[in-house]
Protein backbone atom coordinates (compact mmCIF):
# COMPACT_ATOMS: atom_id res chain seq x y z
CA UNK A 1 0.00 0.00 0.00
CA UNK A 2 3.18 2.49 0.48
CA UNK A 3 4.66 3.76 -2.98
CA UNK A 4 6.77 0.58 -3.92
CA UNK A 5 9.74 3.82 -4.88
CA UNK A 6 9.40 4.62 -1.22
CA UNK A 7 9.98 0.77 0.21
CA UNK A 8 12.64 0.39 -1.79
CA UNK A 9 14.24 2.99 0.54
CA UNK A 10 13.20 1.85 3.60
CA UNK A 11 14.91 -0.91 5.93
CA UNK A 12 12.90 -1.96 9.22
CA UNK A 13 14.81 -3.28 12.39
CA UNK A 14 13.51 -5.04 15.17
CA UNK A 15 13.04 -8.23 17.06
CA UNK A 16 11.81 -11.52 14.86
CA UNK A 17 8.42 -10.46 13.63
CA UNK A 18 7.80 -14.34 14.49
CA UNK A 19 8.09 -14.18 18.14
CA UNK A 20 5.54 -13.35 20.64
CA UNK A 21 4.75 -10.09 21.68
CA UNK A 22 2.86 -6.86 20.07
CA UNK A 23 5.90 -5.32 18.73
CA UNK A 24 6.35 -8.40 16.64
CA UNK A 25 2.50 -8.33 16.08
CA UNK A 26 2.78 -4.97 14.47
CA UNK A 27 5.80 -5.78 12.39
CA UNK A 28 4.27 -8.73 11.04
CA UNK A 29 0.86 -6.83 9.77
CA UNK A 30 3.59 -4.26 7.76
CA UNK A 31 4.74 -7.23 5.49
CA UNK A 32 1.55 -6.36 3.48
CA UNK A 33 1.77 -2.65 3.41
CA UNK A 34 5.53 -2.44 2.29
CA UNK A 35 6.35 -3.68 -1.50
CA UNK A 36 9.06 -4.67 -1.09
CA UNK A 37 9.35 -5.55 2.89
CA UNK A 38 13.42 -5.28 3.64
CA UNK A 39 13.65 -6.16 7.26
CA UNK A 40 16.65 -7.34 9.40
CA UNK A 41 15.82 -9.17 13.04
CA UNK A 42 17.70 -7.67 15.61
CA UNK A 43 16.98 -10.08 18.18
CA UNK A 44 14.58 -13.30 18.91
CA UNK A 45 12.80 -13.94 22.01
CA UNK A 46 13.04 -17.64 21.04
CA UNK A 47 16.66 -18.66 21.57
CA UNK A 48 19.36 -18.66 23.46
CA UNK A 49 21.86 -16.02 24.68
CA UNK A 50 24.33 -16.85 22.64
CA UNK A 51 22.40 -17.17 19.63
CA UNK A 52 20.57 -13.28 20.53
CA UNK A 53 24.47 -12.24 20.30
CA UNK A 54 24.76 -14.02 16.88
CA UNK A 55 21.82 -12.83 15.60
CA UNK A 56 22.99 -8.82 16.11
CA UNK A 57 26.07 -9.14 14.38
CA UNK A 58 24.34 -10.75 11.66
CA UNK A 59 22.11 -7.46 11.74
CA UNK A 60 24.95 -4.62 11.94
CA UNK A 61 26.28 -6.95 8.89
CA UNK A 62 23.62 -7.36 6.44
CA UNK A 63 22.54 -3.30 7.37
CA UNK A 64 25.78 -2.66 5.82
CA UNK A 65 24.84 -4.60 3.02
CA UNK A 66 21.48 -2.68 2.50
CA UNK A 67 22.61 1.01 2.48
CA UNK A 68 26.01 0.65 0.64
CA UNK A 69 24.79 -2.04 -2.13
CA UNK A 70 20.21 -1.74 -2.21
CA UNK A 71 21.15 2.10 -1.93
CA UNK A 72 18.45 2.36 1.58
CA UNK A 73 18.29 5.99 2.59
CA UNK A 74 15.66 5.05 6.28
CA UNK A 75 16.62 2.78 8.77
CA UNK A 76 13.10 2.31 10.48
CA UNK A 77 13.79 0.92 14.05
CA UNK A 78 11.53 -1.02 16.05
CA UNK A 79 12.58 0.02 19.98
CA UNK A 80 11.48 -0.74 23.54
CA UNK A 81 13.43 -0.04 26.46
CA UNK A 82 15.95 -1.73 27.95
CA UNK A 83 18.46 -4.26 26.03
CA UNK A 84 16.18 -3.20 22.72
CA UNK A 85 17.30 -0.13 23.03
CA UNK A 86 21.04 -0.48 23.89
CA UNK A 87 20.68 -2.77 21.03
CA UNK A 88 19.55 0.07 18.77
CA UNK A 89 21.84 2.67 19.75
CA UNK A 90 24.69 0.87 17.87
CA UNK A 91 22.24 0.73 14.79
CA UNK A 92 21.80 4.05 14.88
CA UNK A 93 25.55 5.14 15.25
CA UNK A 94 26.24 2.27 11.85
CA UNK A 95 23.60 4.07 9.71
CA UNK A 96 24.09 7.08 10.94
CA UNK A 97 27.64 6.85 10.08
CA UNK A 98 26.78 5.36 6.27
CA UNK A 99 24.69 8.52 5.40
CA UNK A 100 20.93 7.07 6.25
CA UNK A 101 18.34 8.82 8.37
CA UNK A 102 16.83 6.96 11.09
CA UNK A 103 13.54 6.74 12.49
CA UNK A 104 13.26 5.12 16.18
CA UNK A 105 9.65 3.59 16.90
CA UNK A 106 9.18 3.45 20.41
CA UNK A 107 7.25 0.66 21.89
CA UNK A 108 5.95 -0.27 25.12
CA UNK A 109 4.71 1.67 28.49
CA UNK A 110 7.82 1.87 30.25
CA UNK A 111 10.07 4.09 28.26
CA UNK A 112 9.03 7.17 30.69
CA UNK A 113 11.00 5.28 33.39
CA UNK A 114 13.62 3.82 31.45
CA UNK A 115 14.28 7.13 30.00
CA UNK A 116 14.40 9.06 34.08
CA UNK A 117 17.01 6.47 34.79
CA UNK A 118 19.07 6.57 32.24
CA UNK A 119 18.84 9.99 30.54
CA UNK A 120 22.61 10.57 30.04
CA UNK A 121 22.72 7.09 27.52
CA UNK A 122 19.16 7.61 26.52
CA UNK A 123 19.15 11.34 25.39
CA UNK A 124 22.22 11.49 23.07
CA UNK A 125 20.68 8.42 21.19
CA UNK A 126 17.60 10.04 20.33
CA UNK A 127 19.23 13.55 19.86
CA UNK A 128 20.63 11.10 16.97
CA UNK A 129 16.98 10.34 14.90
CA UNK A 130 16.00 12.17 12.24
CA UNK A 131 12.08 10.76 13.57
CA UNK A 132 10.37 9.47 16.92
CA UNK A 133 7.47 7.03 16.22
CA UNK A 134 5.22 7.62 19.04
CA UNK A 135 2.43 5.03 19.17
CA UNK A 136 0.03 7.47 20.57
CA UNK A 137 -1.14 10.76 20.99
CA UNK A 138 -0.32 10.51 24.97
CA UNK A 139 2.95 8.88 23.83
CA UNK A 140 3.46 12.30 21.04
CA UNK A 141 2.84 14.50 23.80
CA UNK A 142 5.24 13.24 26.12
CA UNK A 143 8.21 13.32 23.39
CA UNK A 144 7.53 16.71 22.13
CA UNK A 145 6.21 18.27 25.81
CA UNK A 146 8.52 17.00 28.07
CA UNK A 147 11.56 15.62 25.94
CA UNK A 148 11.34 18.45 23.35
CA UNK A 149 11.26 16.53 20.56
CA UNK A 150 9.62 18.49 18.05
CA UNK A 151 10.45 15.31 15.12
CA UNK A 152 7.50 12.96 16.80
CA UNK A 153 4.82 11.39 14.86
CA UNK A 154 2.30 9.74 15.52
CA UNK A 155 1.78 6.73 13.37
CA UNK A 156 -1.35 4.46 15.31
CA UNK A 157 -0.56 0.83 16.00
CA UNK A 158 -1.73 -1.35 12.88
CA UNK A 159 -4.18 -4.06 13.36
CA UNK A 160 -5.26 -6.55 10.78
CA UNK A 161 -8.39 -6.49 9.31
CA UNK A 162 -10.84 -7.77 11.18
CA UNK A 163 -12.62 -11.60 9.86
CA UNK A 164 -15.63 -11.89 11.56
CA UNK A 165 -18.63 -14.42 11.26
CA UNK A 166 -22.13 -14.90 13.96
CA UNK A 167 -21.35 -15.89 17.34
CA UNK A 168 -22.65 -19.41 18.51
CA UNK A 169 -25.58 -19.36 20.75
CA UNK A 170 -25.00 -22.31 22.28
CA UNK A 171 -25.31 -21.41 25.63
CA UNK A 172 -26.26 -18.15 28.06
CA UNK A 173 -22.30 -17.01 29.47
CA UNK A 174 -20.83 -13.58 28.76
CA UNK A 175 -17.88 -14.78 27.88
CA UNK A 176 -15.00 -12.02 28.58
CA UNK A 177 -11.27 -13.12 27.16
CA UNK A 178 -7.77 -11.70 28.31
CA UNK A 179 -4.64 -11.95 25.98
CA UNK A 180 -1.44 -10.72 27.83
CA UNK A 181 1.72 -11.32 29.77
CA UNK A 182 0.70 -13.33 32.56
CA UNK A 183 2.12 -10.65 35.27
CA UNK A 184 1.31 -8.31 38.05
CA UNK A 185 1.47 -5.64 35.40
CA UNK A 186 -1.16 -7.01 33.58
CA UNK A 187 -3.63 -6.50 36.29
CA UNK A 188 -4.39 -10.46 35.53
CA UNK A 189 -4.06 -11.40 39.10
CA UNK A 190 -6.29 -8.56 40.69
CA UNK A 191 -9.01 -10.03 37.96
CA UNK A 192 -8.22 -13.29 39.56
CA UNK A 193 -8.92 -11.99 43.25
CA UNK A 194 -11.86 -10.23 41.94
CA UNK A 195 -13.33 -13.37 40.37
CA UNK A 196 -12.43 -15.48 43.71
CA UNK A 197 -14.09 -12.88 46.18
CA UNK A 198 -17.55 -12.98 43.94
CA UNK A 199 -17.71 -16.38 42.73
CA UNK A 200 -21.06 -16.59 44.04
CA UNK A 201 -21.87 -13.56 41.77
CA UNK A 202 -20.12 -14.47 38.49
CA UNK A 203 -20.42 -18.10 38.55
CA UNK A 204 -23.34 -19.40 35.90
CA UNK A 205 -23.42 -16.11 34.41
CA UNK A 206 -19.92 -15.27 33.08
CA UNK A 207 -17.17 -17.13 31.62
CA UNK A 208 -12.97 -15.67 31.31
CA UNK A 209 -10.54 -17.16 28.81
CA UNK A 210 -7.01 -16.45 29.71
CA UNK A 211 -4.60 -16.41 27.02
CA UNK A 212 -0.81 -15.40 27.10
CA UNK A 213 2.73 -16.59 28.79
CA UNK A 214 4.79 -15.59 31.52
CA UNK A 215 3.70 -16.40 35.23
CA UNK A 216 1.09 -19.55 33.77
CA UNK A 217 1.94 -22.01 36.81
CA UNK A 218 1.25 -19.36 39.58
CA UNK A 219 -1.84 -18.80 37.74
CA UNK A 220 -2.78 -22.16 37.11
CA UNK A 221 -2.33 -22.88 40.96
CA UNK A 222 -4.77 -19.77 42.11
CA UNK A 223 -7.34 -21.20 39.66
CA UNK A 224 -7.03 -24.76 41.04
CA UNK A 225 -7.10 -23.51 44.70
CA UNK A 226 -9.70 -21.04 44.47
CA UNK A 227 -11.70 -23.68 42.50
CA UNK A 228 -12.36 -21.13 39.65
CA UNK A 229 -12.00 -23.66 36.45
CA UNK A 230 -15.98 -23.05 35.91
CA UNK A 231 -15.39 -19.37 35.43
CA UNK A 232 -11.68 -19.16 34.52
CA UNK A 233 -10.04 -21.25 31.75
CA UNK A 234 -6.37 -20.15 30.89
CA UNK A 235 -5.84 -21.53 27.09
CA UNK A 236 -2.32 -20.86 26.68
CA UNK A 237 -0.58 -19.14 23.61
CA UNK A 238 -3.08 -17.73 21.29
CA UNK A 239 -2.65 -16.18 17.49
CA UNK A 240 -3.42 -16.91 14.05
CA UNK A 241 -6.67 -18.58 13.23
CA UNK A 242 -7.63 -19.67 17.34
CA UNK A 243 -6.96 -15.87 17.77
CA UNK A 244 -9.63 -14.72 15.93
CA UNK A 245 -12.32 -17.56 16.83
CA UNK A 246 -11.84 -16.33 19.99
CA UNK A 247 -12.42 -12.55 19.62
CA UNK A 248 -15.55 -14.04 17.46
CA UNK A 249 -16.98 -16.04 20.50
CA UNK A 250 -16.09 -13.34 23.14
CA UNK A 251 -18.26 -10.76 24.68
CA UNK A 252 -15.68 -8.43 25.84
CA UNK A 253 -11.94 -7.73 26.10
CA UNK A 254 -10.68 -7.45 29.68
CA UNK A 255 -7.19 -5.75 30.63
CA UNK A 256 -6.62 -4.28 33.91
CA UNK A 257 -2.84 -3.12 33.28
CA UNK A 258 -0.84 -1.15 35.30
CA UNK A 259 1.44 -0.05 32.24
CA UNK A 260 0.85 0.08 29.04
CA UNK A 261 1.86 1.78 25.49
CA UNK A 262 -0.61 1.57 23.16
CA UNK A 263 -2.07 -2.09 23.27
CA UNK A 264 -3.00 -4.29 20.36
CA UNK A 265 -4.76 -6.50 21.66
CA UNK A 266 -7.03 -3.54 22.55
CA UNK A 267 -7.75 -2.35 18.81
CA UNK A 268 -7.55 -5.86 17.54
CA UNK A 269 -10.84 -5.94 20.30
CA UNK A 270 -12.41 -2.91 19.44
CA UNK A 271 -12.02 -4.34 15.30
CA UNK A 272 -14.20 -7.19 16.25
CA UNK A 273 -16.98 -4.42 18.02
CA UNK A 274 -16.07 -6.02 21.56
CA UNK A 275 -16.26 -3.34 24.43
CA UNK A 276 -13.57 -3.37 26.37
CA UNK A 277 -12.50 -3.00 30.52
CA UNK A 278 -8.93 -1.81 30.84
CA UNK A 279 -7.24 1.21 32.67
CA UNK A 280 -6.33 4.89 31.85
CA UNK A 281 -2.80 4.55 31.42
CA UNK A 282 -0.33 4.70 28.89
CA UNK A 283 -2.13 5.19 25.82
CA UNK A 284 -5.26 3.59 26.55
CA UNK A 285 -7.51 6.76 27.08
CA UNK A 286 -6.62 7.78 23.61
CA UNK A 287 -8.72 4.91 22.21
CA UNK A 288 -11.24 4.52 24.84
CA UNK A 289 -13.91 6.90 26.20
CA UNK A 290 -15.56 5.71 29.73
CA UNK A 291 -19.06 4.31 29.56
CA UNK A 292 -18.68 5.17 25.71
CA UNK A 293 -16.65 1.91 24.40
CA UNK A 294 -15.96 0.19 27.42
CA UNK A 295 -15.09 1.36 30.94
CA UNK A 296 -11.67 2.57 32.33
CA UNK A 297 -10.56 2.13 35.96
CA UNK A 298 -7.70 2.97 37.44
CA UNK A 299 -5.08 0.57 38.11
CA UNK A 300 -5.77 -1.88 41.40
CA UNK A 301 -9.44 -0.87 41.62
CA UNK A 302 -10.94 -3.84 42.27
CA UNK A 303 -14.11 -2.89 43.22
CA UNK A 304 -14.25 -1.22 39.84
CA UNK A 305 -13.18 -3.82 37.99
CA UNK A 306 -16.20 -6.05 39.34
CA UNK A 307 -18.58 -3.48 38.86
CA UNK A 308 -18.08 -2.91 35.10
CA UNK A 309 -17.65 -6.30 34.77
CA UNK A 310 -21.29 -6.91 35.70
CA UNK A 311 -22.42 -3.70 33.89
CA UNK A 312 -21.21 -5.67 30.81
CA UNK A 313 -22.62 -8.65 31.37
CA UNK A 314 -25.56 -8.29 32.90
CA UNK A 315 -27.13 -6.14 30.11
CA UNK A 316 -25.53 -7.46 26.38
CA UNK A 317 -27.78 -4.81 24.63
CA UNK A 318 -25.63 -2.15 26.34
CA UNK A 319 -22.47 -4.20 25.70
CA UNK A 320 -23.26 -4.21 21.55
CA UNK A 321 -23.71 -0.86 21.23
CA UNK A 322 -20.47 -0.02 23.44
CA UNK A 323 -18.34 -2.59 20.51
CA UNK A 324 -19.81 -0.91 17.66
CA UNK A 325 -19.01 2.61 18.76
CA UNK A 326 -15.28 1.41 19.25
CA UNK A 327 -15.77 -0.46 16.13
CA UNK A 328 -15.53 3.23 14.61
CA UNK A 329 -12.99 4.55 16.68
CA UNK A 330 -10.63 1.92 15.86
CA UNK A 331 -10.64 2.47 11.80
CA UNK A 332 -7.41 4.65 11.67
CA UNK A 333 -5.44 1.91 13.00
CA UNK A 334 -6.29 -0.26 9.73
CA UNK A 335 -3.75 -1.03 7.34
CA UNK A 336 -4.84 1.22 4.44
CA UNK A 337 -4.95 4.07 7.53
CA UNK A 338 -1.40 3.05 8.44
CA UNK A 339 -0.12 3.17 5.39
CA UNK A 340 -0.70 6.23 4.67
CA UNK A 341 0.64 8.07 7.63
CA UNK A 342 3.70 6.31 7.42
CA UNK A 343 4.17 7.38 3.68
CA UNK A 344 3.80 10.60 4.97
CA UNK A 345 6.61 10.25 7.81
CA UNK A 346 9.06 8.67 4.87
CA UNK A 347 8.28 11.33 2.22
CA UNK A 348 8.50 13.80 4.84
CA UNK A 349 12.31 13.10 6.23
CA UNK A 350 13.48 12.28 2.21
CA UNK A 351 12.48 15.96 1.33
CA UNK A 352 14.36 17.13 4.09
Amino acid sequence: MIQEQICKKVLLMGIDYHSKGGISQVESLYKDIYTPFYFIRTSSLETFQFNKILIFVTALINLIYYILFRKIKIVHLHSASGNSFKRKSIIIKVAKALGAKVVMHMHGGKFKMYYELNTSFVKPVLDRCDAIVAISEYWQDYFISQLGYQNTFHIPNIVATPHKYPKSESNNYFTFYFLGKICDDKGIFDLMEVVKNNKNVLEGNVRFLIGGNGEVERLIKEIDEAKLSIIVDYIGWVSGADKIELMNKSDAFILPSYIEGMPISILEAMSYSLPVISTNVGGIPDIMQDGINGYMIKPGDKEGLLNAILSLSQDRRKAIAMGERGRQKVKEHLPSQVALKLEELYLDILEK
